[in-house]
């Protein structure tokens, strides 16, 4: 009797070993599964080719659109400093960081959904054409701004020294809105990320002493021009610095740090 109570329990100890290791096991191929590359990436394809195939307007559809878009999901998802840039995007921040390219001289932004000069650089193509502070740009090229973003509209009025751009203003005077076409050359634009409260380089002081820097942006000379703005300002009595980082964009990580 006591034989057969043993190797009752025996048996069902035996028997909840097998279920729980059948069940680690499972667990476990199951997690390699989710985890592995190949079939995860099986799947990937297979949820393009039916998108692109099946989608109800599939003619608008193309694979590098679906891949590029997947991308920028997968990196925003990360955390908010992660990014994916295409080639284009790519190429126009290597273009902001050096500092130096093709274009128009003016700086723009958007204000209520309109594409508005900010300020024409000194010595520029934009400067020289008369353009001004406060300029909406409602056509480029001959067509409308409107809907257009700020990456959209910087990529057309840059491109190579020597080409032309031709658009369109929209100018309040005297209480009267005047459209004035305007076409300017392309020149080589060097872009200075360190300013001081005057747009140049004099790095005079203000008031007791105080300096004024503003860092547009951190591109690759970042560093180096805020040093000779330093070494200008210390000679002249320095006591105390403003920092203006407002609508900087950011860009490169080892010149912030330096």
């Amino acid at each position: 009797m006591k034989q057969r109570i043993l190797t009752s329990v025996l048996v069902a100890v035996l028997g909840l070993n097998l279920f729980l290791g059948a069940r680690l096991y499972l667990n476990s191929a199951e997690a390699d599964d989710r985890d592995d590359v190949y079939r995860n990436m099986e799947n990937f394809t297979r949820v393009i080719e039916i998108v692109r195939n099946e989608y109800v307007d599939g003619d608008k559809v193309k694979y590098e659109d679906l891949v590029d878009n997947a991308l920028k999901g997968m990196l925003s998802r990360l955390d908010p400093h992660s990014e994916y840039m295409d080639a284009r995007r790519f190429t126009a921040l290597q273009t902001d960081t050096r500092g130096e390219f093709g274009g128009v001289g003016i700086v723009v932004s958007m204000r209520n959904n309109i594409l508005t000069v900010i300020a024409p650089m000194d010595g520029t193509p934009g400067a020289k054409a008369g353009i001004l502070s406060g300029d909406r740009i409602i056509e480029i090229e001959g067509k409308s701004t409107r809907g257009i973003t700020l990456q959209d509209a910087v990529g057309k009025l840059r491109g190579k020294v020597g080409t032309a751009v031709n658009f369109t203003i929209a100018r309040t005077q005297g209480g009267e809105v005047k459209e004035i076409k305007i076409t300017v050359e392309r020149a080589n634009i060097e872009v200075k990320s360190v300013r001081d409260f005057s747009g140049r380089s004099s790095y005079g002081l203000m008031d007791e002493q105080i300096g004024y820097v503003r860092l547009a942006s951190f591109g690759d000379k970042t560093s180096s021009e805020m040093e000779k703005a330093m070494q200008k300002m210390e000679k002249a009595g320095l006591k105390g610095l403003v920092i203006d980082l407002r609508d900087n964009p950011g860009g490169l990580l080892d010149q912030s740090v330096k």
